[in-house]
């Protein structure tokens, strides 16, 4: 990218041109001579008193003189009225036995005809070792032999070229599009061996380096942050079609070049001395391309860290927890679910026309692929043969950005919130229609753990007494109905009512005159079936307790003695459920009122989770919700 003196001439006259041209300066020094010590305040700090510029240089260049140096520098179109005043008012400023060691420099952005007329009146004062002047011409000159300063300048002034970005402001693009700007240290927080890979990488002068992430964005935004960090910004570019590799063939001067998408790297045409940095997502499954590759995988932060980090951000803490959740502890759907731009906030993988293999992982939500009983759930809901869907989940899962995990067997949304609020619109009742009875057909199964004597169901998979479903579908699926619900009680989307109109009636069918057996069955989900339907779950219990039967207390009299090899607390989950609803203060008395009838029941063994201790957990006066009672 060529920044010619014209050009520099019209920046000159804007109001920004003040305070960007020192930084524009030390970039240019930065880039061109071995400094050893470099004060130049820029930007708000301009009108610092003091010296413009302090440089010393160990080896300097046709525009840095060796040694030490002082400098001015002024945007003023009277040129030799600012330099003249410059130069004596600094006279004042500095021993004359340190000026005879040094050079003095005045540099202008603008075209200075009669800068040899000044230049020899100020030499002949014969105060300074040497002194300099550079006007728009000569920055000309010296931009010219630094391109990223010129691309970044290019970019400053408007001026963009064809296929490349300078890697500071891709940082800044990428960082600001949410509404909370990322910064570098949390992007890098949590990924301290990943970083010292890069460094390590930088420094061995690797040729290609493969960064995997999230989103390819968000690998080439890890990679821009440590770079400006490191101070590599002035030695690097990014190329953001396959028309900046032309550029970078002209400029052998970069060493970092960072093409934006695994697609544009295919395109590769850097010298061998110079680093390419490749993006992937972490769904490609490419291997890379090149025997020499070193690859980089970021994974994400843990929940604590990711939270910490959101209220470092400025988050509320009550919002990061949340968010930590919402966005499955991934920077790439923070910043599209935070996006100021509702383009970003609307991933291009909705426009896939494989969306239908997104619903149904958004209503089933996670899967063993190996588990006959996971894939037969999943033809039910799809009326198509289970292998077609994984092809297809296949596919998406190589998209950049990819909503989809896959570890080993099992298949995941990467941000199951996030998923259900993109595609939940394009939901249709028919689909919700099969889900439902997907639902209701696998929770109506009784556990064949429970054939088994008490003391052997511990060892129901040797006795292949196990569901044909696994774990990781009934979690999900009780969960998608939780979801669901929260989802329909917030919006005006046209299912709302059909969607908490069949969780009602689906968790009254599930629980209403339910054996002991079923209690027992369901003994594992049955927080989340209290969450997605808390006044039928709580109608439920009160029947069975009114009843002569009352099945529901088989969850505590079939618990076992708390010492000994495979005991388990079967009431665990219904008291953890009953906790959870008594929060809402209309609800409390109900919940109260259960516990107490089933504190009367004997439960086998030492357990600390009774219902008593719950009921006595909840009755606290200083809570605000416990105050009516």
């Amino acid at each position: 990218m060529r920044i010619t003196a014209t050009q520099l001439e019209q920046w000159a006259d804007s109001r920004d041109a003040q305070g960007m041209l020192p930084i524009l300066i030390r970039r240019l020094i930065s880039s061109t001579s071995t400094i050893t010590a470099l004060s130049m305040p820029g930007g708000d700090s301009v009108s610092s008193p003091g010296w413009d510029g302090i440089v010393q240089v160990e080896k300097g260049n046709a525009w840095v003189p060796d040694g030490s140096s002082f400098w001015e520098m002024g945007c003023s179109s009277d040129i030799i009225d600012k330099a003249r005043r410059d130069f004596h008012k600094r006279k004042h400023c500095i021993l004359p036995s340190e000026a005879a060691k040094s050079c003095f420099i005045f540099i202008s952005p603008r075209r200075w005809p009669k800068k040899d007329n000044w230049l020899k009146e100020a030499k002949a004062e014969n105060f300074w070792s040497n002194v300099y002047a550079l006007d728009a011409d000569d920055l000309e000159a010296w931009l010219e032999n630094t391109p990223t300063v010129s691309l970044w300048f290019g970019e400053l002034i408007g001026h963009i070229g064809a296929g490349v970005e300078s890697v500071s402001h891709f940082w800044e693009r990428w960082r600001n599009q949410s509404r909370i700007p990322l910064t570098k240290e949390a992007l890098l927080a949590g990924r301290e061996n990943e970083v010292k890979s890069l460094d390590r990488c930088l420094l061995d002068e690797k040729e290609h380096i493969v960064i995997k992430a999230d989103s390819q964005e968000e690998a080439i935004a890890f990679a821009c942050a440590r770079l400006i960090e490191q101070g590599y910004e002035n030695v690097s570019a990014c190329i953001t079609s396959n028309d900046g590799w032309r550029f970078i063939d002209r400029n052998p001067s970069i060493k970092f070049c960072l093409a934006i998408t695994s697609r544009i790297a295919r395109e590769n045409s850097a010298h061998p001395e110079q680093t390419t940095i490749t993006p992937l997502s972490l769904g490609d499954h490419a291997s890379a391309h090149h025997k020499s590759t070193d690859t980089i995988t970021l994974e994400r932060l843990t929940r604590s860290n990711f939270e910490e980090r959101l209220c470092t951000l400025g988050e509320e803490e009550s919002d990061a927890r949340r968010l930590s959740r919402t966005t499955g502890r991934s920077w790439s759907v923070y910043r599209r679910l935070r996006a100021k731009n509702p383009a970003i906030s609307s991933p291009s993988w909705l426009t896939t026309p494989l969306v239908n293999a997104l619903i149904t992982l958004t209503l089933i939500g996670c899967w063993n692929a190996k588990k006959e009983g996971d894939k037969y759930c999943i033809e039910m809901l799809t009326q198509r043969k289970y292998e077609e869907l994984e092809r297809e989940l296949c596919d998406i899962s190589l998209l950049d950005d990819s909503p989809v995990l896959q570890i080993g067997y099992i298949w995941k949304a990467k941000s199951s919130i996030e998923l259900l609020y993109q595609l939940a619109p394009r939901f249709t009742e028919s689909n919700l229609a099969r889900f439902f009875l997907v639902v209701k057909t696998i929770l109506l199964k009784p556990d064949p753990a429970l054939e088994l004597k008490s003391e052997e169901r511990w060892m129901a998979a040797i006795h292949g007494r196990v569901r044909s479903e696994s774990d990781f579908i009934l979690k999900s699926i009780t969960d998608s109905l939780v979801k669901l619900r929260v989802y329909a009680e917030n919006s005006e989307d046209i299912n709302s009512r059909y969607i908490i109109t069949a969780i009602d009636e689906l968790v009254h069918d599930l629980l209403i005159d339910a054996d002991g057996e079923r209690w027992l069955s369901l003994a594992d989900v049955l927080c989340p079936l209290a969450e997605a339907s808390p006044d039928i779950f709580l109608k439920s219990i009160e029947i069975s307790l009114s009843s002569k039967e009352a099945n529901v207390t088989r969850l505590l009299t079939e618990t076992s003695e708390s010492t000994g090899f495979g005991m388990r607390c079967w009431h665990a989950d219904l008291l953890n459920a009953l906790e959870i609803l008594a929060w809402n203060p209309r609800r409390l008395l109900r919940v109260a009122t259960i516990l107490t009838t089933l504190s009367a029941l004997e439960i086998k063994g030492n357990w600390a989770n009774t219902p008593e201790n719950t009921l006595d957990s909840l009755l606290r006066p200083y809570w605000p919700q416990t105050i009516g009672y």
